[in-house]
């Protein structure tokens, strides 16, 4: 069972009759990941904040996530992880990789959500995500304003 506290993300696939493994995001993972996106930390993590979530971001997430599970690790290639991607649970794997990231960058995603819950139940006009033009259905839409990703102490 993935330990949410130690950054794991339980993933189940189909295509493996059902299995679960943990993704989790370690400097060694990151390194695996960078290498095969093929961009730095700060530049996947603005990928993330700008919805910019391709197929190749995907399947190296994926395949960094997964290497901390050692019956696995060892036969793993990025073509093995991307066969166990398709129509049917790609919106999950991306959901999955995309929590067990920020996890590994001390951000809890259910937090958050239950934060801005929170915040609009309180007042409605506070913490609401603006419509989106192009959707996916996800919590991944939302695009700060430049206003909003201001920290405060920044003086913007």
């Amino acid at each position: 069972m993935a330990n949410k506290h130690k950054g794991e993300v339980e993933i189940t696939f189909p295509k493996l009759n059902n299995r679960s493994f943990k993704l989790r995001f370690d400097t060694n993972a990151w390194a695996e990941f960078e290498e095969a996106y093929g961009k730095s930390l700060m530049k996947v993590m603005e990928d993330i904040g700008e919805g910019d979530i391709g197929f190749s971001f995907i399947r190296a997430g994926l395949y960094a996530g997964l290497l901390c599970n050692p019956q696995i690790a060892r036969g793993l290639t990025l073509r093995k992880v991307g066969d166990l991607i398709d129509d049917d649970n790609r919106e999950e794997v991306v959901e999955k990789v995309v929590r067990a990231i920020m996890l590994s960058r001390g951000v809890d995603i259910d937090e958050m959500i239950k934060g801005e819950d929170q915040v609009s139940e309180a007042d409605p006009t506070k913490g609401a995500v603006p419509p989106q033009t192009e959707s996916t259905g996800t919590i991944y839409d939302a695009k700060l304003t430049p206003q909003e990703s201001a920290s405060p102490n920044s003086g913007t």
